[in-house]
């Protein structure tokens, strides 16, 4: 295969609609790049870069990213289908930590006992459907894994309008449930 291959073309589509066409590379942009970039200083996932602090930096799930993808494509264009597949379920693994770090972020924010004390009911709800927002990008792989456990986040994550009692496990109990995904 060379780079015209539709195979390598598709594959540097994969990238490009991860980062999305705004990326500049510091979390600009407004694709799961950024929201890992974002999420990163939140749970101590960045790469430190040179002061080796896991807060600061690029996140550390971009830069294995990027890495998984250029492995890819050198897979790709020697012709490697086989690697490229296994490379492929790694990217998949990598994608989903923004995500689950956005489910765990809104769960503590919506819990009114921790992170909603301070919100006002408009932040609040806010905070509860991008909540589910993450939640159900998630949800497919969750149910995969073990339904009855994705089914008791989803009680506790699913955004209903006007809920008076969203994460009602409490944000400590939907992190300890996510944990057992992984």
């Amino acid at each position: 295969m060379n780079n015209e291959d539709p195979a390598v073309h598709a594959w540097d589509e994969g990238w490009a609609f991860y980062a999305g066409s705004l990326e500049d590379g510091t979390g600009s942009g407004v694709q799961v790049y950024a929201l890992a970039e974002k999420r990163c200083a939140n749970f101590f996932t960045c790469t430190g870069d040179d002061d080796g602090d896991a807060s600061t930096g690029r996140s550390a799930v971009n830069a294995e990213l990027l890495s998984l993808y250029q492995e890819g494509q050198l897979a790709l264009n020697a012709g490697n289908c086989n690697g490229a597949a296994l490379v492929v379920r790694e990217i998949v693994k990598q994608m989903t930590v923004p995500l689950i770090q956005g489910v765990l972020r809104y769960a503590y924010l919506a819990d009114q006992s921790i992170g909603g004390v301070q919100a006002t009911p408009e932040e609040w709800e806010d905070d509860q459907a991008e909540g589910w927002a993450f939640t159900a990008a998630v949800m497919p792989q969750l149910d995969a894994c073990d339904a009855a456990l994705a089914a008791e986040i989803r009680a506790n994550m699913e955004f209903v309008q006007g809920n008076a009692s969203p994460v009602q496990d409490g944000y400590e109990v939907v992190y300890a449930k996510m944990q057992r995904f992984y």
